[in-house]
């Protein structure tokens, strides 16, 4: 329902039109009188206002001024002028204003009755593209956790789009490519027996954890897959990485323990040795991946080194960049010589400042 004001100084035509949008607005429309444009303000601040239907030439205020003040009030109003004559000056400032017409009181009831429900029909039109855009708004909410995800495992997987900071801007991750992060993992030991439904639900007691054990603002955890999370946690300043890594590595233990609790089974937990800038987090999660694949389930606690006692930033990047190798072998199906060598030279000058 839609409320309507009527507004005029004569009350004759006041009650006459109250009497005719009462029987042609049923119950789309309440209708209320003001028999001055003072009366009409007062109605307009205690009241939404949704169509003004005005004499143009009153005493006190006229309807120019009225219909930029109840427009202040009620921006989406839709104003219809009436007046018994016609000046075009006035008809020229409404319209400016944004007023939907102005009509002859001498062109009767019909034409009243025809831009009133023109009014109406945009009012409807609008609440719709509103509706649309506020259900819009509640599916991109609902989604956003799984489009952050999905961003995060692509670069994670050694895919990071070409304008990355534009792709993390419109996920809603509040940081940037180039920010540092060290990186943990935490893998279910029995979590790739699990069915999906239980994995991502002991991932979640698994971010808890993690955020509660770190600092919460500067850390992000996603689920992976076959039972592992990860949680990125952010560098902040200059010569923060070494006093974060004490912290993070000192903590692995508590972490542990507290995610053992939390699920009632055993977790693997790994982390990075060092902060790596998000965009080449990629080789870090490969590294962390491979160590969990040569450590025994239930009690593992590894702070970056492989069995034998090499590092895991110098043994795992001993090896080839397995996961850069399939999109190698894209540029080179699609003849990109210098998108190869681009990419080549990368991983070339990431191996060696690593080894």
């Amino acid at each position: 329902m839609y409320t309507l004001l009527i507004v005029d100084d004569e009350p004759i035509i006041v009650d006459g039109l109250y009497e005719l949008l009462c029987r042609w607005g049923g119950e789309k429309l309440q209708v209320l009188c003001a028999y001055s444009s003072g009366e009409a303000l007062r109605q307009s601040r205690r009241t939404r206002v949704d169509i003004v239907v005005s004499d143009i030439v009153m005493p006190e205020m006229n309807g120019l001024a009225l219909q930029e003040s109840i427009l202040s009030l009620w921006p989406g109003c839709r104003f219809i002028f009436l007046s018994g004559h016609d000046d075009f000056g006035y008809v020229q400032q409404g319209m400016k204003a944004g007023s939907l017409s102005y009509i002859l009181k001498s062109e009767g009831d019909e034409e009243l009755v025809k831009y009133v429900g023109k009014a109406v029909e945009q009012l409807d039109e609008e609440q719709e593209h509103r509706g649309l855009l506020e259900r819009s708004r509640l599916l991109w909410e609902r989604a956003l956790p799984y489009v952050q995800r999905d961003v995060v495992l692509r670069c994670l997987g050694g895919e990071c789009p070409e304008q990355l900071d534009e792709e993390l801007e419109k996920a809603g991750l509040p940081f940037g490519g180039g920010d540092a992060f060290f990186l943990l993992m935490v893998r279910q030991d029995r979590g790739a027996q699990r069915s999906y439904t239980a994995q991502v639900s002991a991932a979640a007691l698994i971010q808890c954890v993690a955020v509660d054990l770190f600092d919460a603002d500067e850390t992000h955890c996603f689920y992976c897959e076959q039972g592992k999370s990860c949680a990125l946690v952010r560098v902040r300043g200059d010569g923060a990485d070494e006093n974060l890594a004490r912290r993070i590595h000192g903590s692995l233990d508590c972490l542990k323990e507290r995610c053992d609790r939390a699920l009632g089974e055993a977790v693997s937990v790994a982390a990075s040795r060092r902060a790596a800038p998000f965009r080449e987090l990629d080789m870090e999660y490969e590294a962390l991946e491979r160590l969990l694949s040569l450590s025994p389930g239930g009690n593992a606690v590894v702070v970056g080194d492989l069995p034998g006692g090499n590092a895991a930033g110098a043994g795992a990047r001993a090896a080839p960049p397995v996961r850069s190798l399939p999109k190698l072998r894209e540029l080179m199906a699609r003849r990109d010589s210098e998108g190869f060598h681009r990419l080549l030279a990368s991983l070339w000058e990431r191996y060696a400042r690593d080894v």
